[in-house]
């Protein structure tokens, strides 16, 4: 249970980080969209007690669509 809280607290840090560096103008809104939609926090631990293979899949998926939604917002100026 404590592993879970670890994982909450470095999230919602790394989260700050990019939301405070987009909010100085250091990113783009594209790399803070890319990002939060790339963490998923800890609800993958769950999926990842159930199926190894599953939560691979939607991490692999996450990313995915998060880099190509990421780049698409980028090549257009956001």
């Amino acid at each position: 249970m404590e592993l879970l809280i670890i994982f909450k607290h470095a999230l919602m840090i790394t989260v700050f980080v990019f939301v405070m560096m987009y909010a100085q103008g250091l990113i783009p809104f594209s790399v803070l969209f890319t990002a939060s939609f790339v963490q998923d926090g800890h609800g993958m631990l769950l999926l990842l007690s159930y199926s190894i293979k599953d939560s691979l899949l939607t991490k692999i998926f996450n990313l995915v669509f998060g880099l190509a939604v990421g780049g698409a917002l980028y090549a257009l100026g956001l």
